[in-house]
């Protein structure tokens, strides 16, 4: 749904892992269950080309990564 895009589209993300990301689409609603409708991301990886979709919580959120909690995937200031 396009109107539920917002300006994050187009920044490139670092996975905690490795590999960098470019957001293509932020907070896409799948109205399903309408009781409850879960909000994802679609992302793409740089090098490969290939296509991800996540649920928008897990994308934002933090991970425990050597005991210590850090951002599934953090922005890249490009600037």
């Amino acid at each position: 749904d396009m109107a539920n895009l917002t300006p994050l589209e187009g920044r490139i993300y670092r996975h905690y892992k490795g590999g960098e990301y470019r957001l293509l689409a932020d907070d896409v609603i799948d109205a399903t269950n309408r009781c409850e409708p879960k909000r994802f991301v679609v992302y793409q990886n740089i090098e490969s080309g290939t296509v991800f979709v996540h649920e928008r919580d897990e994308f934002h959120g933090a991970v425990i990564s050597n005991g210590i909690p850090v951002r599934r995937f953090e922005e890249v200031d490009l600037g």
